[in-house]
């Protein structure tokens, strides 16, 4: 194998490639992180107190890895469906909401999706 690398090596090849495709080196590949995507709303939201917006995502993972969902819904509140449906925003303010998917290794999306929903009074 030694000759083999050092040939490969002498040619400009890489030899961690074929290391790694012969099931040599470091732990069988890299663990590429998850992507996920708010798909609705589709763009930031206004609303009144008391409406509902609609939360729905895509997840997905290069490596065929399981995923986790989490919502951060601004307010305090989370949720961990991948599709939390209508939620309502009781009280007035701005509330950025976060969708973050994380793979079954741990590794987590490192550009989470967020949508800004503002919530005003109705007016007298």
């Amino acid at each position: 194998m030694v000759k083999v690398l050092s040939f490969l090596v002498r040619l400009g090849m890489c030899a961690g490639v074929i290391l790694a495709a012969c099931g040599g080196g470091s732990g069988g590949g890299t663990n590429h992180p998850p992507n996920g995507t708010i798909t609705s709303p589709a763009t930031d939201v206004s609303i009144g107190t008391g409406a509902s917006v609609n939360f729905q995502a895509a997840c997905t993972d290069p490596d065929g890895d399981s995923v986790t969902h989490l919502w951060s819904l601004g307010s305090g509140q989370t949720r961990t469906e991948q599709n939390p449906g209508n939620v309502v925003f009781p009280d007035p303010g701005i509330f950025v909401v976060t969708y973050t998917c994380t793979d079954s290794k741990g590794l987590a999306d490192p550009t989470p999706d967020t949508r800004t929903i503002t919530v005003t009074r109705p007016m007298p």
